[in-house]
């Protein structure tokens, strides 16, 4: 999605009283929660510091959205998503959320860049990866040790290492198997927790190795990412492998947005809100739900100030 076609706003044409509602996130649940309320009417503003569609849109291919029967592509879906707001007159800001603010009778959401004014904030601004707890992770950071399934794509003949035993990481490693030459997928446990057709997938591929009951005890090289040394907690043994990255997809948590204040009118969706099932469609839905949670308060609120 081209910078051109994001509707950046500038403070000075902030003069007004606001927005109905600013909405922090633009995957899946913000884009559904923006789409909603623009089209109800709605002063609707979706702030982000990167690009419409969130996570979501790096996924080479989406397989479980209900009207999609073969699938449709992450970067295609997300971009759909955005075009259904866009045509609804949501507003879209490219900006860095430093913190939502309670102020007298409304919201305050400042950015690095703009301060948005509204009546209600919908907050839907996903998760973070947790920590790894490798052994000289934070030195290779963005030089060949990844937190982000999506921050590196390998180039052809390079042996990577995917660290996680959950549906993520097995997706990430069948999706680098088709450019690396080899692939070393390390869990900690024997068994993968995913369903059987990605176990089935990942099995049908030759170049990925899935070292079980191991672990990495550190990373290794110079400037760059050049090894690591994995335990063999079942064995007892230690050995070291050659890859230029590693992905380390153990887990993700619930981002925080710093919140000064509390009151009506906030509001929360997405993976944000800590829930087990991360899904597209459960993301959407679950904007989509807040969303008419949102118009109503607006309403109200408006029912309030016109009596």
């Amino acid at each position: 999605m081209s910078q051109k076609n994001i509707h950046l706003l500038r403070k000075s044409s902030l003069s007004h009283p606001g927005f109905d509602v600013v909405i922090v996130g633009a995957g899946p649940g913000g884009l559904s929660a923006g789409m909603y309320l623009a089209r109800a009417g709605f002063k609707t503003v979706i702030v982000d510091r990167d690009a419409p569609g969130g996570s979501a849109r790096w996924i080479e291919k989406i397989e479980n959205y209900p009207g999609f029967p073969k699938g449709i592509c992450g970067a295609r879906l997300m971009w759909l998503f955005y075009a259904q707001a866009k045509r609804w007159k949501a507003r879209f800001v490219r900006d860095e959320v430093c913190c939502v603010r309670r102020v007298p009778g409304m919201w305050s959401v400042e950015c690095a860049k703009v301060r948005l004014p509204a009546r209600c904030v919908i907050a839907c601004s996903g998760t973070v990866a947790k920590d790894a707890a490798i052994p000289g992770a934070q030195k290779f950071l963005g030089k060949g040790f990844y937190v982000e399934p999506f921050a590196y794509q390998p180039k052809r003949k390079a042996c990577v290492a995917v660290i996680g035993s959950g549906e993520a990481a097995a997706h990430r490693a069948i999706e680098l198997s088709r450019r690396a030459k080899r692939v070393y997928l390390v869990s900690r446990g024997r068994v993968l927790r995913a369903h059987g057709l990605l176990k089935e997938r990942l099995a049908a591929r030759d170049n990925i190795v899935h070292l079980t009951h191991c672990e990495v005890a550190a990373l290794t090289g110079g400037r760059l990412l050049a090894g690591i040394k994995i335990r063999d907690n079942a064995l007892g043994k230690t050995r070291s492998l050659g890859v230029s990255a590693v992905l380390a997809l153990v887990g993700r948590q619930p981002s925080t947005l710093a919140r000064r204040g509390r009151g009506d009118g906030y509001f929360e969706a997405g993976d944000m809100t800590g829930a087990l099932e991360r899904q597209v469609a459960i993301a959407s839905g679950q904007g989509m739900a807040v969303a008419m949670r949102a118009a109503r308060y607006l309403r109200d609120y408006e029912d309030y100030r016109t009596a």
